[in-house]
């Protein structure tokens, strides 16, 4: 079973449930999940590196004012 109809599925649970204590634990499940979610874990092994190169570089100072970015792009 894929994402999508997982998702079908579990919407038609929740259209076809009367049962509020049954939908407030889920809202709750959904809630938490939201919450407790790290971006960090969802990206790519290759998009951590990226980020870790970026950071390293803001602490070496190599960067570019987004300032200078936008005078030099005007120029254009």
């Amino acid at each position: 079973m894929n994402v999508s109809e997982l998702q079908n599925d579990i919407i038609r649970f929740v259209l076809n449930t009367t049962n509020v204590s049954i939908l407030e634990k889920a809202k709750i499940l959904f809630k938490t999940q939201q919450l407790t979610e790290d971006w960090w874990d969802e990206i790519s092994d290759h998009e951590k590196e990226m980020v870790e190169e970026g950071a390293k570089d803001i602490e070496e100072g190599r960067v570019v004012p987004w300032e200078k970015v936008r005078e030099e792009t005007q120029k254009l």
